[in-house]
């Protein structure tokens, strides 16, 4: 016998008639399905494909969603203006540890990529360049402008062409970016900065990634002055990502 929630089979099993004018309730595989659809993507969007009735299932029943993933550690955020549904995940409390944060740390390139990505985010709205694409809250660049902004944020050589296409991949899934058609004779990727970077990269976080990098470089530097013990990948601050993947 399958285990659910009284709340899960008090939604499946709704009233509704076709003159209701409320949305037709989920099945249970939609519900269960959105679930995964968060868990696994973290930031969604009204625009976003391949999910189903995913986000106006979770809008319609926003307060199942909140008590499920608060279960978790985790906060529903719901943004209208920019459509997007996302989880995000609390600043632990002093003495606070959260298991899954070990799963959700980046490796160094990832980490500032993801730096660049905010820098230029926060650079667009204060230009009130949004609204990229038709996209709420999007900001569009390229690749060309990350590697600009990892060489001047960063002080570091950016990751090759392959490498920082894996990364924005990876990314993707995560609804932080959208990436469009590669002109192979610019050898340039059109990225659209969705507004899930600001979850996955809170406020604070740009602070604790840029005196990280900043550290690192002169760490880098230091071999030949002495000045900095060494910076490990592992010491980059974790992201707050939400995760599926499982512990030992």
């Amino acid at each position: 016998m399958t285990l659910e929630l009284k709340e899960f089979r008090d939604i499946v099993d709704a009233d509704w008639g076709p003159g209701r004018m409320v949305p037709k309730p989920p099945t249970a595989d939609e519900l269960t399905t959105a679930l995964q659809v968060l868990l696994v993507h973290q930031c969604i969007y009204a625009s976003t494909t391949g999910i189903g009735r995913t986000y106006d299932v979770i809008r319609a029943n926003q307060t199942f969603f909140e008590k499920y993933f608060g279960a978790l550690g985790f906060d529903l955020v719901v943004s209208q203006r920019d459509q997007m549904i996302a989880l995000r995940v609390p600043v632990p409390q002093s003495g606070q540890r959260r298991y899954d944060r070990r799963f959700a740390r980046l490796r160094k390139d990832e980490t500032l990529v993801l730096l660049a990505l905010k820098l230029a985010y926060e650079e667009g709205i204060k230009a009130h360049e949004i609204g990229a694409g038709g996209i709420p809250g999007a900001v569009e660049i390229s690749t060309n402008d990350i590697v600009d902004k990892l060489i001047a944020a960063a002080k570091t050589d950016a990751p090759d062409e392959r490498r920082l296409l894996e990364i924005l991949a990876g990314f993707r899934r995560k609804g932080i970016v959208q990436l469009g058609e590669t002109d192979r004779v610019e050898r340039v990727t059109p990225v659209t900065i969705m507004p899930g970077v600001e979850i996955v990269a809170p406020e604070g976080y740009v602070q604790q990634l840029a005196q990280w990098a900043v550290a690192a470089d002169t760490e880098k530097r230091g071999t030949d002055t002495g000045e900095a013990p060494a910076i490990a990948e592992e010491d980059a601050p974790a992201a707050a990502q939400a995760t599926d993947e499982q512990g030992p």
